[in-house]
Parts: C-alpha cells; sequence; structure tokens
C-alpha cells in the first residue's frame, strides 16, 4: 500500500470562524473475496476445473465403482425393464406401447441397447431417455448403466413394377418361361 503523508495540523486563529473538521481518509476496502461457484444442480458433475493430470486418477475411481457394481444378467435386466414399463404405464401409455414391441438387449456389463425399425420411433424414446435411464440405475443398483438406441433397417425385396422386371423375377423362379419367349419371338415381353 502507498503511505500518503498527513495534512498539516490546523491551528485555530482567535476570533476566526470555526471550521469545519476535514474529513478522515477511510481505509480501503478489503478486496473483494472471489465469487462463490454455484454447486452443481442433480447428478450434473462439472469437468471442467479438472487438471489433465487427475485424468488418471478419475479412470482409476471408475474402474472402483465398476467393481463395487451388483452384477447385471439377463433375467435381472428384465425384471427391471419390465418394473420400469410397469411404472412408466400410467403416466406415458404411448411411449410403454412403443416400447414392449421393442427389442432390447444387454450390451455388455454396463450398457443397454433398445433397437428401433426407423428413426421416428427413435424420435419418440429420445426425449424420455433420461428419466427411464435414472429408473433403470436406480432399480438395477448400476449407478454406470448407459442406454443406446440403434435404428436397424429391416432389408425388404425390390417392389417389381415394369413388365421387363416382372418377366425376369418369374424367369428366375421358372427357367422354361424363356424357352417359350424363344418359340414365340411374337409375344413382347
Amino acid at each position: 500500500t502507498v503511505q500518503t503523508p498527513a495534512p498539516p495540523a490546523v491551528v485555530p486563529v482567535a476570533g476566526a470562524p470555526p471550521t469545519a473538521p476535514e474529513a478522515k481518509p477511510q481505509p480501503a476496502a478489503p478486496p473483494a473475496a472471489e465469487p462463490q461457484r454455484p454447486e452443481p444442480v442433480g447428478k450434473i458433475h462439472r469437468l471442467s476445473g479438472i487438471s489433465i493430470k487427475a485424468m488418471p486418477t478419475l479412470a482409476v475411481d471408475v474402474e472402483v465403482q465398476k467393481t463395487a457394481l451388483p452384477p447385471l444378467d439377463d433375467d435381472s435386466f428384465g425384471k427391471c425393464w419390465n418394473a420400469m414399463l410397469e411404472a412408466f404405464a400410467a403416466k406415458e401409455p404411448k411411449l410403454v406401447d412403443t416400447l414392449k414391441n421393442r427389442v432390447v438387449r444387454l450390451d455388455g456389463e454396463d450398457h443397454f441397447v433398445i433397437e428401433v425399425g426407423n428413426s421416428f420411433v427413435e424420435a419418440e424414446i429420445r426425449p424420455h431417455l433420461m428419466e427411464m435411464l435414472e429408473w433403470m440405475r436406480s432399480a438395477s443398483g448400476h449407478k454406470l448403466l448407459n442406454c443406446r438406441i440403434e435404428v436397424v433397417y429391416e432389408e425388404r425385396e425390390a417392389v417389381v413394377y415394369a413388365p421387363r422386371d416382372k418377366y425376369e423375377v418369374m424367369s428366375k423362379n421358372n427357367p422354361v418361361l424363356e424357352t417359350f419367349r424363344i418359340l414365340f419371338p411374337e409375344v413382347d415381353l
């Protein structure tokens, strides 16, 4: 801090009007404290303040958490899935109807996959995914459980529209048709 010299003392003179007392300089305000960071909301944890050197420690923590989890097999997962569908039936009946007809499989120790037939069904499920995941994590005891939605496209046979395409398909099924075309060239196929 910089010190300023004290002002000269004022000596009152006889018969002079009294002067206002000089204001004493106020000490400088202490520096503002650093703003407090808000606490994480819910279960969201920020990693922005973690140094790269701390990352191996985080990986070890995740491995320790994985070893402390109860085993999750197809039977226990199926029970949790069905219980979740029953719990969601009252508040989200359309979602439950959609999920009942889907293939859901356990993929590894901490992932499950919901297979859907098109992107429209995926878009219908995605807004509810976090709520479903939280429910499954609490019911199964697997705090690291994650979900993935896979769009599985079914291959369909091409529909034959043109007469030439129809002829080629029929000739594959019945080779005698080619002999018929040779014997009767006036028939336009």
